[in-house]
């Protein structure tokens, strides 16, 4: 009961970093309160202080669709401000002191933070909560202060609660509203969805891409898995995708079909692990429904053309190598080719082509 937890939302993933005085460090689903990850203890870099005793925790940009956050740490044992970096590794660094005013941070009872934060950069503000040592009447006060996340200096914004018998209560956890977003225009192209490169799936406008309408974290893939492409099934309305693991070698199965859960992001597999020999982790990956025939296109800028069954996650076939036409103004070069759709997809098309981009050379074929 005297250790104290941080708990935080990690907006570019939508998951809650949760950590203790007692070092743990994990990462929960908010959809389903389940824990997603035990990660690494939390730990100083160079080992000093030998044992942190953080108990507060907040993340940077906490607005939707955010790209990239710090994760700032507040151990109450030592009175440091830490980055945790990585966070999944719990590796706490750039260790500034905080001061309240002029003085050190002297064992407070507790202490708790969060950051406000805006679109707009360069406008978040971080603020901690400190519950004093109680006085000779067993009492403690909560005070509020905006604290400097370069340099650690606290600024006391005000008494929150005072040390009195009037109110004998303390403040011990904080949590800053994030504003409501504004009312989103109406849609005047085509609903896209889309795959950020921190695995959530957003939604944007055809006619307004820089506004993003929705965001939810896929999950369902193992860690050592990436989705590296998506699209709809015509024939059904659903949302498949290619989970790909660059580090499997041999013959193992390195790649899995999904379906996509719109709503929650949740990723449910469709048959079977297949091995696909789609090259390393740069390369670019090519994933497209074929909607006269019911099959998914996978190509790979390593020349791979595959065909893979919807049904079952199944290779249906391995064809042939891609490579450019005689007479093709790309002839006689390699092909790259890491973009793919099919036109006509939707439910019945007796007819189609398929568009491929050419990322080394720049060719639309």
């Amino acid at each position: 009961a005297t250790d104290r937890i941080g708990f935080d939302f990690n907006p570019t993933v939508d998951r809650i970093r949760v950590v203790s005085t007692n070092d743990r460090n994990y990462r929960l689903n908010p959809n389903n309160g389940a824990i997603a990850a035990l990660d690494g203890n939390l730990n100083y870099l160079g080992g000093s202080p030998a044992d942190p005793g953080v108990g507060a925790v907040a993340y940077t940009n906490s607005y939707r669709a955010s790209s990239n956050t710090t994760l700032y740490d507040f151990d109450e044992a030592s009175g440091y401000l830490s980055t945790q970096s990585p966070p999944n590794d719990g590796v706490l660094i750039n260790q500034k002191q905080v001061r309240f005013g002029t003085n050190f941070v002297s064992f407070p009872v507790a202490i708790d933070m969060d950051i406000s934060s805006y679109t707009t950069p360069g406008t978040e503000e971080a603020f901690v909560i400190e519950v004093t040592t109680a006085n000779s009447n067993g009492l403690s006060s909560s005070n509020l202060y905006s604290i400097d996340l370069a340099t650690g200096q606290a600024t006391l914004r005000g008494n929150t609660v005072p040390a009195s018998a009037l109110s004998p209560f303390n403040v011990e956890d904080i949590a800053v509203s994030i504003p409501a977003p504004a009312a989103l225009p109406a849609i005047t192209g085509q609903l896209v969805y889309g795959v950020t490169a921190s695995n959530n799936l957003i939604t944007f406008d055809s006619q307004n891409p820089g506004v993003v309408r929705t965001i939810v974290g896929i999950s369902g893939l193992p860690a050592t898995q990436a989705l590296v492409g998506t699209d709809f099934r015509p024939n059904t309305g659903q949302l498949f995708g290619l989970g790909y693991d660059a580090s499997a070698t041999g013959t193992t199965a390195n790649s899995q079909v999904y379906t996509i859960d719109l709503t929650t992001g949740v990723a449910t597999v469709v048959g079977a692990a297949i091995r696909l020999e789609l090259g390393s982790a740069t390369d670019q990956i090519a994933f497209d429904f074929n909607p006269t025939v019911d099959r998914i296109r996978v190509e790979g800028t390593t020349d791979a053309n595959y065909r893979l069954n919807p049904n079952n996650g199944a290779i249906a076939a391995l064809d042939g190598t891609l490579t450019y036409a005689a007479g093709d103004p790309g002839a006689g070069q390699n092909p790259a080719v890491g973009t793919g759709a099919y036109g006509n997809s939707f439910v019945g098309s007796t007819t189609t082509g398929l568009y491929t981009v050419d990322h080394a050379l720049g060719f639309f074929s």
